[in-house]
């Protein structure tokens, strides 16, 4: 842990901090930090590898309650979402939104997050009503419903998006200035998060559950230098071990405690563990490209891994290793070659994907102020 450095904004997002001017070719050949797109990876590939396996025993493929698979994904479930949380809550940070550019900044988002849900989502949910074998079904008449509640991964798209609503009031306001002002946030957030009640209503519970991770993320980025300190590090690193060895007693002595996604434990996992793996800095040229898709692999996975299943058990294929590396590779691979189909096609990458339509830009400079991020 004594190398721990977290990534820092390019030269490019440092030349836009401060509102110079600089080269269209040096904006657009800004790469991501290595480490961050592996840690997505990981997270990416852990959320499909828990959708095969279902989240019990009547979904996915139906593994027993008490079997390796589910054991795995008991073991990760505190981890998933809130690592992509923390990451989503850095990379804001790079470039968060001032006051004056607040509309416009939520209008990207809007396009972002609420069109992926109003396309993608029906395709989905129309999918899985029209398939035999499928683990979902409803009715066609009820498809108005899942624009308004929670529905299979997209409540993540719901939660997100009012995570960043209410993270434009909080910079408007100032809160998230300074050290002070971010922790009494993050701790609000996390007090919040855990003592109320949540509802399904546009994934509010799953709002409040993804809050304190983003307010983290966020402060993983604006004050790096805090989690730099040894007695931090070693904090975080024992409400992990706390948190793990409680969740595997959980498991393994069948100990009462509340799993939940808000509960105590469910924060020591994801909050300890998102800080020590950002100090790790892993990276992985084959994570990192899997995190380079980490979102169209989130809203298209569900296609190819139930289709997969469905497929092969018809064709008499039982065995679940088979299923499994079916659905986690197709799961993985199908949604970049859907990738790669909508970067042709504008139109359909702004429907699918939340994409901006290309429009014709100045070939000289580029002026990039901070007032007006993406």
């Amino acid at each position: 842990m004594a190398d721990f450095a977290l990534p820092h904004s390019t030269t490019a997002f440092e030349a836009a901090r401060h509102g110079t001017v600089v080269a269209a070719n040096d904006v657009l050949s800004v790469k991501k930090d290595l480490s961050i797109e592996t840690l997505r990876g990981v997270a990416i590939t852990l959320m499909v590898l828990s959708h095969v396996v279902g989240d019990d025993s009547t979904r996915g493929l139906h593994v027993d309650d008490d079997s390796l698979l589910r054991y795995l994904c008991f073991s990760t479930q505190h981890l998933r979402m809130p690592l992509f949380t923390v990451i989503s809550g850095f990379v804001y940070a790079m470039r968060p939104v001032e006051w004056s550019s607040a509309h416009r900044f939520m209008q990207g988002k809007a396009r972002r997050l609420l069109l992926p849900l109003l396309t993608v989502a029906t395709v989905q949910y129309l999918f899985q009503n029209a398939t035999p074998g499928a683990n979902h079904h409803g009715s066609f008449g009820d498809v108005w419903r899942i624009y308004v509640f929670s529905y299979d991964q997209f409540w993540f798209l719901q939660a997100l998006f009012s995570v960043f609503l209410l993270t434009v009031f909080l910079e408007g306001y100032e809160l998230l200035s300074t050290e002070i002002r971010w922790l009494g946030c993050l701790t609000g957030a996390a007090l919040i998060s855990h003592f109320t009640p949540g509802t399904d209503v546009f994934s509010l519970g799953g709002f409040l559950y993804l809050l304190p991770y983003f307010l983290l993320g966020s402060g993983l980025q604006r004050y790096h230098d805090l989690f730099l300190r040894r007695p931090v590090l070693w904090g975080a690193g024992a409400l992990l071990f706390c948190g793990v060895l409680v969740q595997q007693a959980a498991w393994f002595l069948g100990m009462s405690i509340s799993l939940a996604q808000t509960s105590w434990l469910g924060m020591c996992i994801g909050m300890g563990g998102a800080v020590i793996l950002f100090a790790i800095h892993p990276s992985s040229t084959t994570l990192a490209r899997l995190g380079n898709y980490s979102f169209v692999i989130y809203l298209f996975h569900v296609f190819a891994t139930g289709g997969s299943r469905i497929i092969l058990q018809r064709c008499g294929i039982s065995n679940v290793l088979v299923l499994l590396a079916a659905g986690l590779g197709l799961g993985l691979c199908l949604p970049i070659v859907v990738e790669h189909i909508a970067a042709r096609y504008p139109l359909l990458g702004a429907l699918l994907l939340g994409r901006r339509v290309a429009t014709n830009k100045p070939s000289a400079a580029l002026r990039v102020p901070m007032a007006k991020p993406e």
